[in-house]
């Protein structure tokens, strides 16, 4: 009687049930982006080398290539994600910012850092695009001029902003993300009512709060760029942030759009509705507006 064949000890990888042939579509670690990356950990902040795959929806990273057994971790790249890259030292280093967590990740090459960076922002700003038909589901007040997801503070009092205040590192804890949508409402002829509402997420199923827009409200809309030299030491290498505030008589509420795009992209809707309410002021005299305020 013959022996029974052994099978070889150099099988090709996907033969073992860990292991993933590369070349097949099915394959979970086969996205748009793929290769292996340094990720500062959490707690230690010491940097280990992580094979990392970008899809369409998720980062998720792994700490051997092809083993679908030793994934570390993932993030979802949703709307809520800002990206930045920063310069440290001799190297770049990506910051992917969400709600939850922020992940470090670099490359030994420059080169490869940033086409990470492209690849990554090129995904989150795919995933932000579907938000026409959202709107068009949900009964606005009016027509929608801008939405989009911002860091929302707390209520507080006017005393209670300073300098100090949006220099403090701890306080990006106050800030929550949440959608925003700014409407125009016809009211008549020459005559539109501006409001801000702002929502759990992008569905828009869920109002948090809103804001009707008066006159007596136009000083509110302010832009503040931040001194970068006051921050903690981690957060030396971020971009300072855009500030927006929005205030009347004894409230104000600050917020932090994702980037400075989104920042200036708001002021400008800001600034228009504020246009349009000091001409219909001037238009109309005697006029009494007051400004709204269902801010949670």
């Amino acid at each position: 009687m013959k022996p029974e064949k052994t099978k070889s000890l150099f099988w090709k990888s996907f033969d073992h049930p860990n292991m993933v042939d590369r070349a097949d579509p099915r394959n979970p670690m086969k996205g748009q982006k793929n290769g292996w990356l340094a990720k500062r950990g959490r707690l230690l902040k010491n940097w280990k080398n992580r094979y990392f795959v970008l899809n369409e929806k998720k980062l998720t990273y792994y700490s051997n290539a092809g083993e679908v057994t030793s994934k570390r971790g993932s993030v979802d790249l949703g709307d809520s994600t800002s990206l930045v890259l920063s310069k440290c030292e001799d190297n770049f280093i990506i910051y992917v910012k969400t709600p939850g967590r922020v992940l470090q990740i670099k490359s030994t090459e420059e080169k490869e850092t940033k086409s990470w960076y492209d690849s990554l922002k090129a995904a989150i700003t795919k995933r932000a695009q579907p938000k026409t038909s959202l709107t068009n589901k949900t009964n606005f007040p009016g027509e929608v001029l801008l939405s989009g997801f911002m860091g929302k503070s707390k209520v507080m009092g006017t005393e209670e902003l300073s300098e100090e205040w949006l220099q403090h590192s701890t306080r990006w804890t106050t800030f929550t993300w949440r959608y925003f949508v700014l409407c125009a409402e016809e009211l008549g002829e020459d005559e539109t009512a501006f409001s801000v509402s702002y929502y759990t997420d992008e569905t828009c199923r869920t109002q948090r709060g809103r804001l009707v827009i008066g006159t007596d409200a136009t000083s509110a809309f302010q832009s503040t760029k931040v001194p970068w030299k006051n921050y903690a030491v981690e957060d030396l290498k971020f971009e300072p942030p855009i500030f927006l505030t929005l205030s009347c008589k004894d409230w104000r509420v600050v917020l932090c759009p994702r980037t400075d795009e989104d920042g200036v992209q708001w002021r400008t809707a800001f600034d228009t509705t504020i246009h349009c309410l000091k001409v219909q002021e001037a238009d109309v005299l005697p006029c009494s507006t007051t400004a709204e305020m269902i801010w949670e």
